[in-house]
């Protein structure tokens, strides 16, 4: 007879009682411990600044995505989401000309999800705001631990590569406006006719439900055509997700 599992209790804790103060002693240690938060965002982040002066105002944590340099900007609330940390992350935005805004709460509000989801849809692409609950989580007597839940992020975000999801489409369905950049990065000026060089790009995307790698490789006459006459095989992509190539579409998706 199979033995019964003997489970513990998983219960939920007060993230106060582990950080009474949330500038004296969450955002130091989230500081320290940037790698929990990189985990459930799908991002790279290097902090190079706490408590950044705008105005009268100081922004928590301030840095940047390592892959693509854009600068980001972290603000924490170990309470629920409140209407003056909405309006100073506005200002933080501004002020520092934000591209990658997150606002760590205990938990995100209603109205305030809606609030970010809006921004999302309104701001150009480039910029990207971030909604994140924090918990704390313990088994019986064990050691809490704490976990990051992303609630709101941006749809389509791209975190490397200097442009949004938008604009990579567009530079594929225009490729004279750039003078070929995409083929001929690497390698010496040519025209698109007498392309022959295979062209490796990484894109670090997240979408709604899932985050990875992606590589899309061809020549040039496969991207001359891309997303306007597709070739009649196309090449494979290679993701991070996945140890063998697909055969999927080798153009972005809408």
């Amino acid at each position: 007879m199979a033995t019964e599992p003997d489970f513990g209790t998983l219960s939920a804790k007060d993230p106060r009682t582990f950080w009474p103060d949330e500038a004296k002693n969450f955002t130091p240690w989230l500081q320290k411990h940037i790698s929990v938060l990189e985990k459930a965002l799908g991002l790279k982040v290097e902090i190079t600044e706490r408590e950044k002066p705008v105005g009268n105002l100081a922004v928590d944590l301030y840095g940047r995505e390592e892959r693509s340099g854009r600068t980001l900007i972290i603000e924490n609330q170990l309470g629920d989401s409140d209407p003056d940390h909405l309006g100073r992350l506005l200002i933080y935005t501004a002020g520092l000309e934000a591209s990658i805004v997150i606002w760590v709460a205990r938990r995100i509000r209603d109205e305030h999800r809606k609030a970010i989801e809006l921004l999302n849809s309104q701001t150009p692409e480039e910029v990207g705001f971030f909604g994140v609950e924090l918990e704390v989580l313990q088994i019986d007597q064990s050691r809490a631990s704490p976990r990051f839940n992303v609630v709101v992020r941006p749809r389509d975000f791209q975190s490397s590569g200097g442009e949004g999801w938008s604009q990579w489409k567009a530079d594929l369905l225009d490729p004279k406006k750039h003078e070929w950049e995409w083929i001929r990065e690497g390698y010496d000026p040519v025209g698109v006719k007498s392309v022959t060089n295979w062209t490796l790009k990484e894109f670090h995307v997240i979408r709604d439900k899932a985050t990875g790698n992606e590589l899309m490789v061809g020549r040039g006459e496969m991207i001359k055509y891309a997303g306007v006459t597709p070739p009649k095989k196309p090449q494979a992509i290679w993701s991070d997700e996945s140890s063998e190539p697909t055969e999927e579409s080798a153009y972005p998706r809408s």
